[in-house]
Parts: C-alpha cells; structure tokens; sequence
C-alpha cells in the first residue's frame, strides 16, 4: 500500500462514502420530522371532531381545548393555526414546526 495512487482512491472512496451517509441521514431525519408534524395535526384534528361530536359546535380556541379537555400542545415545538369560519363549519387547522418558520 505504497503506491500513492492506492492510497488517494481509498481516501476518495471513503470521504465519498462518509458524504453519502450524512446526506442520507439528514433526509431521513427530514422526513422523520414531517411524520412528526402530521401526527400532531392529526391528533388536534381529533381533538376539535370529538368536541364537536360532543357539544355541537366547533370549539372557540385550541387553548380552550388545552384548558378544558386535556389536549396537550408543544407551543415550545409547533406554530398552531386554528382559524374558526362558523360554529358549525370545520375550523381551519395547520401544525408547522417552528423550525421551519425561523429557517
């Protein structure tokens, strides 16, 4: 292994091999974070069914949620836009990742 030649592809190799597993990681913890997202989106959107199942009318806020029926959200983590149109129409509702606004 004496031949510089060798020695400079097996770098190349290796520093080609180490640029293609981080890139890989950082895809997949892209997509790890958007399966996140839309799992909290999901379970508000459930939240805010089952209220309306149970009063008739869509709730006024998520922090009334949060308050009165245990709904637990990460304000910390997530942007949570809830726009209400009417009592009985389904209220806008979008989970962005703070991260996403900053970047």
């Amino acid at each position: 292994m004496d031949n510089p030649v060798v020695k400079s592809f097996i770098i190349l190799v290796m520093c080609v091999a180490l640029v293609i597993s981080g890139a890989s990681m950082f895809g997949f913890k892209e997509s790890a974070d958007d399966g996140a997202t839309q799992r909290v989106e999901d379970a508000v959107r459930r939240a805010v069914m089952t209220y309306y199942a149970i009063e008739g009318h869509f709730p006024p806020s998520l922090h009334y949620l949060a308050e009165n029926y245990a709904l637990i959200l990460n304000e910390d983590r997530y942007f949570y836009f809830y726009e209400v149109f009417g009592s009985n129409l389904m209220p806008h509702i979008q989970v962005v990742p703070i991260m996403d606004i900053i970047n």
